[in-house]
């Protein structure tokens, strides 16, 4: 189909008017187009007493630019793509105004003819005693009234039509040599390598992976593809194209499970060389030693690290199989974050889980001469996770993942600096509606964390006797209750000096606080991200109103303090020398410059 010639372009040289300029002007036109819409989707708000009504609230078009971005090609993944979009429109209802201005927004003019087709062709076959599809996404505005139920119907059943029809715009079975050429990689399981071949299966060829023909494609490539052990031992099978798909997989797992069982001895006896050789080396610095306020098992988790790098100074690069009595794969992927920096978390997996060479394994066995005469009978003592869980939940249903049910609310505190002065605030946000649960200003002489922690107990005290999620962008907040906390309060809430925590009062209402809620989970999500998730969106609105709330700070005197006050400090010569030099005047016994601002002593930072 030839492209359309705008009405700017005819009177253009016959050199601006060939089939490629034009296609990118109508493409140019149709973004243009979509920048330039307003776009206003339906959400409900009371009316009156017990009547909901819709009303249109308008979405910023560098969005939908911004998503455009992530959302990939139609024609390389349409099922992605349709997914993705999907849950870019969320819950809300679009009319069919907003529902155009994205689609020009998104796509160029060929492939909105493609989805509309395909949209419409899948509405009809599913629906054949229904409204005809060309009216359910008629041609032009139907002007659909949002207060009424079949206005609404409407504009939801184009929007179906429309992700459904992305879904069947490509026609499929162009892509085989893509199917053909996946390979299972070396650490990963049967399981994963028959999964990913079945997704590939369906998006690039359009075949069911349960049909006959699916499943005698799925069980050539699984094995065929394979890694070399697994393939070749699977290729020895008397009569295996006549086997199930199962029982290949079962084979293939036991095959995995059992790999290189005849190496194992000679990688024990290189382990307990190296454990020998470490042992002669200097002790570790105290940079690698792990932080005293985690759990038992941080120490496990150094000492399996550093074994690891004495180990490689004779193996040259060699295959290693570790055996620990710990579990510390799944502590380092599951818990470890809680208490290790991020530097450090990234150090140890670099060496203990991104090394190709290298495969961990729990042992009972404690003495490493004993690796070499297998693994002691009986079962293990204990687990690792439960026993990290049991030193550090304050609660045994707390969670550090989003509940399905209850409230999702933000929380956040902020301590700046402005005009010489430090305001504070904090401010709790209910993700559902973006709506401000509480929020208010703070005491000048709060930091960034005390604010963090109160906002976290202000929501905890809300949600007493309720069930809910709170989302916090601090890990010190995150870790009083996850991991510190209870760690801090068996000890008496002192730190290593001995000394009173700077928060004792804060930590300790916290903990009291977090065993109110009927169910409750504290999750941390990054802090001043950019995106258009639901986490995302809600710790920026939660930012923005903390900050908000720090600005109204009252100037009153703050409570004298119980106990002997100490005297003010004073500058030093040095100091006052400086001072002058900068332009301070001294003003009823205080330094300030010609703008007002105060110049205080160094012994107070």
């Amino acid at each position: 189909m030839a492209p359309q010639v705008p009405a700017e372009a005819k009177h253009t040289p016959p050199a601006r008017r060939t089939r490629r300029q034009l296609k990118r002007m109508n493409e140019a036109e149709s973004e243009g187009e979509g920048e330039k819409a307003n776009l206003f989707p339906l959400r409900e708000v009371p009316t009156a007493p017990g009547i909901i009504g819709y009303v249109n609230v308008p979405i910023n078009t560098s969005d939908v630019r911004a998503f455009k971005k992530e959302m990939g090609k139609l024609m390389d993944d349409p099922l992605g793509v349709s997914e993705r979009l999907d849950e870019f429109l969320g819950t809300s209802i679009y009319s069919y105004e907003d529902l155009t201005a994205i689609l020009r927004s998104l796509f160029n003019t060929e492939e909105r003819e493609m989805i509309r087709q395909a949209g419409i062709r899948e509405w009809e076959r599913r629906n054949p005693q229904s409204t005809p599809g060309d009216q359910k996404w008629p041609s032009q505005d139907p002007r659909w009234n949002a207060q009424t139920e079949e206005g609404r119907r409407n504009m939801i059943d184009m929007r179906n039509i429309i992700i459904q029809g992305i879904r069947e715009a490509v026609p499929r079975g162009q892509n085989l040599s893509k199917v053909f050429g996946e390979c299972q990689g070396k650490e990963e399981t049967p399981t994963e390598w028959l999964e990913r071949l079945r997704k590939s299966l369906q998006i690039y060829s359009g075949t069911d992976p349960d049909s006959p023909v699916g499943e005698v494609l799925l069980k050539t490539q699984f094995v065929a593809k394979s890694w070399e052990d697994i393939r070749k031992k699977l290729e020895k099978i008397e009569g295996w194209q006549e086997k199930g798909l199962q029982e290949l997989l079962r084979e293939a797992q036991k095959i995995y499970m059992r790999r290189d069982e005849e190496r194992q001895k000679i990688q024990a006896r290189v382990l307990v060389a190296a454990v020998r050789e470490a042992q002669k080396q200097e002790r570790p610095r105290a940079s690698e030693k792990p932080l005293k306020k985690g759990p038992s098992k941080g120490p496990a988790i150094v000492a399996v690290a550093l074994l690891v790098e004495e180990a490689k100074k004779i193996t040259f690069g060699a295959h290693m199989v570790v055996y620990t009595p710990h579990n510390v794969r799944t502590i380092l992927q599951q818990k470890a974050e809680k208490w290790l920096t991020d530097a450090r978390l990234l150090k140890y997996e670099a060496i203990l889980i991104h090394a190709p060479e290298l495969e961990l394994r729990t042992t009972q066995a404690s003495n490493p001469a004993g690796f070499l005469y297998g693994e002691a009978l009986g079962k293990p003592m204990h687990i690792c996770s439960d026993l990290i869980e049991l030193q550090t939940k304050v609660r045994e249903d707390l969670e550090d993942e989003e509940l399905d049910e209850g409230e999702k609310w933000f929380v956040d505190g902020s301590a700046r600096v402005i005009e010489g002065k430090r305001k504070s605030g904090y401010a709790i946000i209910n993700g559902k509606t973006g709506e401000v649960v509480k929020s208010g200003p703070l005491s000048a002489s709060w930091s960034a964390q005390a604010c963090e922690l109160y906002a976290v107990l202000q929501a905890l005290r809300e949600l007493k006797g309720k069930t809910g999620t709170i989302f916090t962008d601090s890990k010190y907040a995150f870790g009083v209750v996850h991991t510190f906390g209870k760690i801090w309060e068996e000890r008496g809430l002192i730190n290593t000096r001995g000394k009173n925590l700077v928060h004792e009062d804060l930590i300790r209402q916290i903990l009291e606080a977090v065993r109110e809620p009927k169910a409750i989970a504290v999750v941390y999500v990054k802090g001043h991200q950019a995106g258009l998730q639901f986490r995302i969106r809600g710790n920026n609105l939660a930012d923005q109103e903390a900050r908000k709330a720090a600005l109204l700070t009252l100037e009153i005197p703050e409570n004298i303090p119980k106990g002997p006050q100490e005297f003010p400090l004073h500058p030093t010569e040095k100091e006052i020398e400086d001072f002058k030099k900068i332009g301070g005047t001294l003003e009823n016994g205080k330094w300030k410059l010609t703008d007002g601002r105060e110049l205080i002593p160094k012994a107070y930072a």
